[in-house]
């Protein structure tokens, strides 16, 4: 994988390839996200209607890469705005990110101050 991205005005540079977690329920989810962190993916991509949370961030665990290094990108309806999920062990707040997606899903980015997951 390429260290080419997309670099917000933060100056936080957004990997421009995602590994996408769609159809990968916990169980699978695990391990396919560790293989792909070990195969230079630094973008996961998931959703909460994919209700595979806890195995993405079981395979962020595994992959051994420290969380910082990792961008984790969600999808979630409007109804879940605000809603606190387990994400790699951490809580995070999702909270809008963008605008509305087909499906009425908004782009979301998880963040929790100090913990790493304003880069998630």
């Amino acid at each position: 994988m390429s260290d080419h991205g997309l670099t917000l005005s933060t100056g936080q540079v957004v990997p421009a390839v995602a590994f996408g977690t769609w159809k990968l329920d916990n169980r699978t989810a695990a391990p396919a996200v560790a293989e792909a962190i070990a195969d230079g993916y630094r973008l996961i991509d998931t959703a909460t209607r994919y209700h595979n949370e806890i195995g993405v961030g079981r395979g962020l665990r595994e992959s051994g890469l420290p969380r910082e290094d990792v961008m984790v990108t969600s999808k979630l309806r409007g109804g879940d705005q605000g809603r606190v999920v387990e994400v790699g062990g951490q809580q995070a707040r999702l909270v809008p990110g963008g605008p509305p997606q087909g499906g009425g899903e908004f782009a979301v980015a998880a963040q929790a101050s100090g913990q790493g997951l304003d880069r998630a």
